[in-house]
């Protein structure tokens, strides 16, 4: 195996290397959260420079501490919401700032939280662990409708805790797997297995579309609305509203296929009582073409497309209570 090419994995990166510079030091490993970004890491991706901040966000240098007379959104969710191959700048959450700003009362400030790959479980711990430190006053979960099913894909057909993203989680391992998790034959394995993982992923949400459900996609869906309402819940405990924003697929825009999964989300989120922003009728305006860079992932204008319709949503709500001025003492969430 060696000789073919599949040596074993690096544990360090390699100098020059831009591939394994961005699969070994942009993401670390994280005993509860699997991985994260490497605080003060950058780099480019897709021609876009991307900086983390120490904090471990795509963001600017934000203080926990809320300043006085100021608002925070926090957008949780996955390289969606992180903004793949777009600027910070572009990202859905920046330009939300920018829509709101001089429209509310106060300053306002909106969180990038994206962290690419993370599930809705995922989001809550992470939210649990260190969000409500910048105590937010309005939630937003980015959600797009492979969170269904990258679970499944990425805990599993990825080789569980192991091989995340290219993150080496040996740390919390044994020493027999430790030694196993190094050899060249895993590297072959591993690579053959993320090959197949990221074909059925597309594949896989396409199964949400089917009905009757098949028993497994039922099965996830039931655990992503329960993982969902836990972070509802630990909003709750905190007095902090949340909005579910779902983003479409590519295919679903380029087909015209029937909205199943977002209606479903739509009931779902009623029983509990929550806003929901649909972004699919913000992508269609668009064209597939203009929206996406890939199968999931927006285009600046579908960035644009989709901050706008949610900027439209929030200041529609009635009462507007997120956008009434401020005192200068109530800054702090209890």
């Amino acid at each position: 195996m060696r000789l073919a090419g599949y040596g074993p994995l690096p544990t360090r990166p390699a100098t020059g290397n831009s591939e394994i510079l961005y699969q070994y030091t942009k993401f670390r490993p994280s005993t509860t959260l699997t991985w994260e970004l490497t605080p003060g890491w950058s780099g480019r991706e897709g021609g876009a420079l991307v900086i983390i901040n120490e904090d471990g966000l795509r963001e600017r240098d934000l203080p926990w501490e809320k300043p006085a007379g100021t608002r925070r959104i926090l957008c949780l969710g996955d390289s969606v919401t992180f903004g793949h191959w777009v600027t910070a700048e572009q990202a859905f959450p920046r330009q939300l700032e920018h829509a709101l700003s001089g429209r509310v009362g106060g300053r306002l400030e909106v969180i990038n939280a994206g962290v690419p790959g993370y599930s809705p479980f995922q989001e809550l711990l992470w939210l649990e662990e260190k969000g409500w430190s910048y105590q937010p006053d309005l939630i937003i979960v980015g959600f797009v409708l492979n969170d269904v099913v990258e679970r499944y894909l990425t805990m599993a057909a990825y080789g569980g805790a192991q091989t995340i993203l290219g993150v080496d989680t040996t740390v919390t391992m044994n020493p027999l797997a430790r030694l196993l998790r190094r050899t060249a034959f895993h590297r072959l394995v591993a690579g053959l297995m993320q090959g197949q993982a990221r074909r059925r992923e597309v594949y896989s949400v396409r199964q949400l579309f089917v009905e009757p459900l098949s028993p497994e996609i039922a099965a996830a869906w039931d655990r992503t609305e329960d993982e969902l309402a836990e972070i509802v819940a630990s909003a709750r405990r905190h007095d902090v509203p949340v909005w579910l924003a779902i983003f479409p697929f590519r295919f679903q825009v380029a087909e015209d296929l029937p909205p199943h999964p977002q209606k479903r989300l739509a009931r779902w989120a009623a029983g509990q009582g929550i806003p929901v922003v649909d972004l699919l009728p913000a992508s269609i305006r668009l064209g597939a073409r203009a929206a996406f860079l890939d199968h999931d992932h927006p285009t600046p204008a579908g960035h644009e497309a989709a901050a706008r319709a949610l900027a439209e949503a929030l200041l529609a709500e009635r009462p507007p209570a997120l956008f009434t001025p401020l005192p200068q003492e109530a800054s702090r969430v209890p």
